[in-house]
């Protein structure tokens, strides 16, 4: 996605003052805390505050030749970088290009388990923006692509939290992701996501264990075996949705009822719901399939 300079600039200048935000209502010594220039451009965090005063926001603002290209407000702004998944100043990378003219912002929001939006911005010959990235609770870090080919960015996938278990024990399963220049989105990166699938014997010793687990599924009705589901989970995010089914169908007790309820839920509601969806299915071979029509 590519946004004008001038025009984003403008939203977020009347967003400000409709807010009652501005630069100019910092508190005594609360001038730019942050700064740094790369590529031509000013990078600056200061530390606004509220009408009410209590309650204070990052304000993220980045300026060439004195003029105002992009300006954004949150909770606590901070960069990605190769040595610091939150560091106070960003450095130029490569990640939307070949070229290191990028820079990774991360913005949360406040608020318990979420939420971290990322955001890559281009400091080249012309000012670039890609699309937010909805990270939710797990924010994201750089990783060098195999190849040489620049950076990408690990998060976690979130769709799980709270479902069938708590959210300190849901499965979080790792995404490496690397940015695609003709969907201006993101797309995985198949070998560092895929895992060979477990051997027959192994699988079935796996079932067998969750299967025999009394004191692990002694859980609500409505949830289940937190081990049990983030091995199911995993599974999936390796590759190996085959396996997953069959694990998914073993691991479950005999005189525990919901069993076809949950496989259901699982496989043909949850998954095709999540924002991930194609590229899991691409990861284990199988065509993308909407939500079953019954889906709650």
């Amino acid at each position: 996605m590519r946004i004008t300079p001038a025009s984003r600039a403008a939203v977020w200048l009347v967003a400000f003052a409709a807010c009652g935000l501005s630069p100019l209502g910092l508190r005594a010594g609360d001038a730019p805390q942050r700064t740094v220039k790369l590529g031509g451009f000013t990078v600056a965090i200061e530390r606004t505050v509220t009408g009410d005063a209590m309650m204070g926001e990052d304000l993220l603002t980045i300026r060439k030749g004195g003029r105002l290209y992009h300006a954004e407000t949150g909770a606590h702004i901070q960069f990605s970088t190769p040595k610091e998944p939150l560091a106070d100043l960003p450095v130029l990378v490569a990640v939307t290009g070949k070229a290191a003219r990028d820079i990774v912002v991360q913005s949360y929001s406040g608020g318990a388990h979420c939420c971290f939006t990322v955001t890559v911005m281009t400091l080249g010959e012309t000012f670039a923006v890609t699309a937010a990235l909805d990270t939710q609770s797990a924010g994201a870090k750089l990783f060098k692509l195999p190849g040489g080919g620049g950076y990408g960015l690990q998060t976690a996938e979130g769709l799980f939290d709270y479902w069938r278990t708590s959210y300190a024990e849901a499965p979080q399963p790792p995404l490496y992701l690397r940015y695609d220049a003709a969907s201006y989105g993101y797309k995985f990166v198949p070998s560092l996501m895929r895992k060979p699938a477990p051997a027959a014997g192994d699988l079935d010793k796996m079932g067998k264990q969750f299967h025999d687990d009394a004191e692990a599924w002694k859980v609500g009705p409505d949830l289940v075996n937190p081990a049990y589901l983030r091995a199911v989970v995993a599974l999936i995010y390796d590759g190996n949705l085959a396996s997953a089914r069959t694990l998914a169908a073993a691991g479950w007790p005999d005189d525990r009822p919901g069993k076809d309820d949950f496989l259901k839920d699982l496989f043909s509601c949850v998954l095709p719901s999540g924002a991930w969806w194609e590229e899991v299915a691409a990861l284990n071979g199988v065509e993308a399939y909407e939500q079953a029509p019954d889906c709650k």
